[in-house]
């Protein structure tokens, strides 16, 4: 994914970017949740109202990554003269919209020089990804509707598989996995979460789309300190995909409690 990149220092806290108050917010270059709806607290309650409801077009219960896919898809199926305009309307920061444009064009560039084949999923353009998404909604309704209770009780479920849209989802979701592993955390039975390297307490930052949302584990690209630690740019992952995107890594976490025991 071209939109997210480790922040550029590694001094605050377990080893991530401190963007406390007195610290260096070097992840502000970055295609994020707070670059693209940064209103620095200069804005209208009425206006914020306006913002949260406009977040919430291109909302994902997968969290973060997927929403800013879904905001840069909709600025992309603008024309170029409407772009700005679509910011305006949307909350949202042109600039960085544009630099997350030029960034992808600048790494297309460099992946085509290497002479090597784009990855599949670049087959998919917005206009692609937009109508798989219309699709994949369409199909979960449908599915909602043919499972309504009725007077004889609820109607069995069928069992279907994925739509496309999802499995491009969950194909994204693995590829962080692969690059962020060690930025993973997971809820702890009182509902906060912990991560899952240093087993350090963590909770999910406000301004994260998966604020409320209390997936079992997440990855985070960015983690800030102020009273506390707080995680931004969430992932819903399922943990079993560590055993098969990061076989070694998972395997290390299944042997940690053995070694620390004395077990052989």
């Amino acid at each position: 994914n071209v939109f997210f990149a480790p922040s550029a220092s590694s001094n605050g806290p377990l080893g991530t970017a401190d963007t406390s108050a007195n610290g260096s917010a070097s992840s502000q270059s970055r295609f994020s949740t707070r670059s693209v709806y940064d209103d620095n607290g200069g804005i209208s309650m009425h206006a914020r109202s306006a913002m949260d409801a406009a977040r919430q077009t291109f909302a994902s219960a997968m969290g973060d990554h997927i929403f800013l896919l879904n905001v840069f898809n909709a600025w992309a199926l603008e024309s170029p003269n409407g772009r700005k305009k679509w910011c305006q309307t949307h909350y949202v920061n042109w600039r960085s919209m544009q630099q997350a444009a030029d960034i992808r064009t600048q790494l297309e560039g460099y992946w085509r020089d290497a002479k090597m084949k784009l990855p599949e999923v670049d087959n998919y353009g917005a206009a692609e990804l937009s109508q798989l998404q219309s699709n994949s909604a369409k199909i979960l309704a449908k599915q909602k509707a043919s499972q309504q209770t009725t007077s004889e009780g609820p109607k069995p479920q069928a069992t279907t598989g994925p739509t496309e849209w999802e499995d491009l989802c969950d194909r994204i979701a693995k590829s962080f996995v692969m690059g962020f592993f060690e930025q993973i955390a997971i809820r702890r039975p009182n509902g906060t979460y912990e991560t899952l390297k240093e087993s350090e307490p963590v909770h999910i930052h406000p301004a994260s789309i998966m604020f409320n949302a209390k997936p079992e584990c997440v990855l985070f690209n960015e983690l800030v300190y102020t009273k506390n630690f707080y995680i931004r740019e969430v992932l819903a992952i399922q943990r079993i995909w560590l055993d098969e995107c990061v076989p070694n890594f998972s395997a290390n976490l299944h042997r940690a409690p053995s070694a620390s025991n004395g077990t052989p």
